[in-house]
């Protein structure tokens, strides 16, 4: 039993003496049917001993409606439908068991070669460990050989969900079918699209184990992303299609519908979604759609200007959808001067921000400024615009001041008035709002 523990049929180390408790593998209830038998002389009915003595009664809402007696090998055929209970009894009295259920298909029959072989294809259409009893047969992708008697029949027998089955002929071949994976992509049109666009999800999907597209498949289609206000993930589910013979099915949809009617908001992913099958494995893909309108961002003025230091210089900016230039009113644009945040201001009814700058230092100065709300925030409804950058050069101006006083003659305790002209030293004129 120790070699075999841990062990199914399909097993090389496979022991059918070790499975006390007839359950297709040897584990821990094994080895405790063992120990607590170890040391007796136990009886041990065989199979042919249980052939016209095993009977199993069958019921329907409490009411007896058939009985059947097992064959040779402990299997009941010709099962009553509609039956809701069993019991079992070997010798008229009442016995427990282990139940396996099965069903079983004639595949295909064949006669042996010269070489007395003969060689069958199967594709497996449900997963699970399967058994085969062959008298001789090849499964596809599987193959198998084997020498029989010119007399001998060929069987296969399939069973589902099971881990193995007990051989019913003197010939056994244990396959495990697993799930076939599915490749599935999903893309959307058009590329940039908007709040109201239709957009339409695009899904492939190709079987690499057949090396074929798989068509007839249903995909089912969703989006992924927050709602407003809280920003919760959710998935909401949009529809279904079919593969066509190309593999592909495709779902449109409008985003502003599910803007509008689940608050969702229009920045999220699409997701394709093939469901698991008895053949198939679940799988699913993604992609990132951005559905939220595109901004520009203009400076109103000129790229490089050059003010007077300690004078107020006006800056504005416009801001406006990109596909069509609509203003876009009530957002924040920040304003960043040689890198270090100097403001917001909120557009107004034009989509234009601005105030007065006062720079009291000469030198250069870089100005940026974008409408972001930041690192990990979104605007529900606007994407992020691109940097606006201009400079303002800052210089001082050479002055010359000229004094006045009136009346030029006084007597002592007599008002007297000065009054300063400032010039412009480059071109000569007065210089207006300057502080004296």
């Amino acid at each position: 039993m120790s070699k075999a523990y841990g062990t199914y049929p399909a097993d090389p180390k496979w022991n059918w003496s070790a499975d006390i408790d007839f359950n297709l593998k040897v584990d821990l209830k094994d080895y405790f049917a063992v120990s607590r038998s170890f040391g007796k002389t136990i009886s041990c009915i065989s199979m042919d001993d249980i052939s016209n003595r095993l009977k199993a009664v069958f019921y329907r809402q409490g009411g007896q409606i058939a009985e059947r007696y097992s064959d040779q090998w402990g299997c009941f055929s010709d099962l009553p439908s509609g039956a809701d209970k069993f019991r079992l009894y070997l010798d008229g009295k009442l016995v427990g068991g282990v139940v396996e259920f099965f069903r079983s298909a004639f595949h295909e029959g064949d006669y042996t070669d010269s070489n007395g072989r003969a060689r069958f294809s199967w594709v497996p259409d449900e997963t699970g460990n399967i058994a085969y009893n062959l008298e001789p047969g090849a499964l596809k992708p599987y193959f198998m050989s084997v020498w029989v008697l010119p007399s001998s029949r060929v069987l296969a027998s399939q069973w589902i969900n099971a881990t193995a089955v007990k051989a019913t002929m003197n010939l056994v071949r244990f396959l495990n079918v697993t799930k076939r994976a599915i490749d599935l992509s999903v893309e959307f049109t058009p590329s940039e699209p908007t709040l109201d666009d239709t957009v339409t999800l695009i899904a492939s999907c190709c079987d690499p184990s057949l090396g074929e597209p798989s068509e007839g498949w249903p995909v089912d289609f969703l989006l992924y992303g927050r709602t407003m206000p809280y920003g919760e993930m959710v998935y909401v589910y949009i529809g279904w299609n079919i593969t066509d013979s190309s593999g592909v099915a495709q779902l449109s949809f409008v985003s502003r519908v599910y803007y509008e009617n689940a608050s969702f908001l229009p920045y999220f992913y699409g997701v394709a979604v093939s469901l698991e099958t008895n053949c198939t494995l679940y799988c699913e893909a993604h992609v990132l759609i951005d559905t939220r309108y595109p901004t520009r961002l203009e400076h109103l003025g000129e790229d490089a200007m050059q003010v007077p230091v300690g004078k107020a210089v006006d800056v504005s900016c416009r801001l406006v959808r990109a596909d069509n230039g609509d203003p876009v009113v009530g957002r924040l644009v920040q304003l960043y001067v040689n890198d270090t945040w100097l403001g917001n201001d909120v557009t107004n009814e034009s989509g234009v921000f601005g105030g007065s700058v006062t720079i009291y230092e000469s030198g250069l100065y870089f100005f940026r400024a974008q409408f972001s709300w930041g690192e990990g925030l979104l605007d529900e409804l606007y994407e992020d615009s691109n940097n606006v950058t201009f400079v303002i050069v800052a210089a001082v101006v050479p002055v010359f001041v000229l004094f006045e006083i009136e009346p030029k003659e006084f007597k002592p305790g007599a008002t007297i008035t000065l009054k300063a002209t400032v010039y412009n030293a480059k071109i000569g004129r007065a210089s207006c709002r300057e502080r004296v």
